[in-house]
């Protein structure tokens, strides 16, 4: 797995940057997790040759101070 550096720092910006850039490589991606806190996107149609499987995740709770699970 490798971090990558996003161009904002807003959460909502950023999720829209994530989900862009997995459309590069990838389609018909499934979602799950809660919006605000802990995304994550993983698809089996890549488009880059021998991949099976892209994930991408996004967890907000590590990363903000006084973001606690409900």
């Amino acid at each position: 797995m490798e971090d990558i550096e996003r161009e904002s720092q807003a959460w909502n910006d950023s999720v829209v940057e994530v989900i862009a850039l997995g459309q590069r490589v990838s389609y018909q991606w499934s979602l799950s997790g809660d919006i605000l806190t802990d995304t994550d996107g993983w698809s089996n149609e890549s488009s880059v040759s021998g991949v099976r499987l892209i994930e991408w995740v996004m967890d907000r709770r590590w990363t903000m101070p006084g973001i606690v699970d409900a």
